[in-house]
């Protein structure tokens, strides 16, 4: 397989970064994608002998995990210029550019490694219904598979807001008291509870928030929002709100929806539901690392 040369998007990065990282959707199957460890090349002002390893550019040939669509990253930092340029994505998609030298290591590592396993939990799920729905040829069973589906690419949204959050909100002493700030039922069950010896911060969080619905609720966006983070940003709600209403049917009621009828789904509602929820887990990462380069930016 070969990358599109008809494709070209071009990027900036900053002159002075040691690696960066790349986000942007997939052009062969519309997920979002995370590029991490790019190297960047050194600056140089000199004119590259022919064969010069540090000739100010550098190359990366990656691939989407879940399609395998090719991308060619080339970077060129001859006298400064920070400018790159990926194969394989049209020229106005959207891409964002992170210097990962600026993300703080214990929580950089954190939110990728939450985000990894969240996307490939839906990956899973989705591979795991392109293998055995065209092995199914009664009706009832396969609509048994769908549901259970649906209501895992949910569970993977709640799963990932809910850490997300936690790990927003313990990410300083001054995350801690803009939450405490903002959630004061909260904040007030967190020291009740910290009265009780051997117990921490973070223990604590984790109980009380453990309670709570991570549907993108207007309480959930309200957490999100003391950091100024729009988890539903670029989001389709009603497609969100109907899966969680379907979700809600499935699991409390066996599948009837208010209005006693049999919830029934199809593959586009369940393609439909994972790219929104891919999409909402990729904008909430990019608005995190956001978040975190302003807060080294002004420290």
């Amino acid at each position: 397989m070969r990358t599109d040369g008809s494709k070209l998007k071009k990027f900036e990065f900053p002159p002075e970064a040691y690696a960066i990282r790349l986000y942007f959707k997939c052009e062969g199957c519309q997920n979002e994608i995370a590029l991490y460890d790019i190297e960047c090349p050194a600056i140089t002002f000199e004119h590259p002998e022919p064969d010069d390893l540090n000739d100010g550019t550098s190359h990366k040939t990656c691939s989407c995990k879940y399609c395998g669509h090719l991308y060619d990253v080339d970077l060129n930092n001859r006298y400064g210029a920070g400018m790159g340029t990926i194969k394989g994505l049209y020229e106005n998609a959207s891409v964002y550019v992170v210097n990962q030298e600026s993300i703080d290591t214990v929580f950089q590592e954190k939110i990728q490694d939450q985000y990894s396993h969240i996307v490939n939990q839906c990956y899973d799920a989705d591979k795991m219904l392109q293998e055995i729905d065209p092995l199914i040829i009664n009706e009832e069973t396969r609509q048994y598979l769908y549901k259970l589906i649906y209501v895992s690419f949910i569970a993977c949204m709640e799963e990932y807001l809910y850490f997300t959050l936690i790990n927003l909100i313990t990410l300083s002493e001054d995350n801690k008291d803009a939450f405490g700030a903002n959630a004061e039922k909260i904040r007030r069950k967190i020291e009740n509870e910290l009265l009780i010896p051997g117990k921490s911060y973070e223990e604590v969080l984790k109980s009380i928030l453990l309670k709570r619905t991570f549907h993108p609720t207007e309480e959930i966006c309200g957490y999100y929002n003391i950091y100024g983070i729009d988890i539903l940003e670029g989001i389709s709600k009603k497609i969100l709100d109907d899966a969680i209403d379907i979700r809600n049917d499935i699991m409390h009621r066996n599948g009837l929806n208010i209005h006693n009828n049999i919830t029934s789904l199809s593959r586009e509602d369940i393609d439909a539901l994972k790219n929104e929820v891919l999409k909402l887990i990729g904008n909430v990462e990019t608005q995190v690392v956001k978040y975190i380069r302003n807060i080294e930016i002004h420290d």
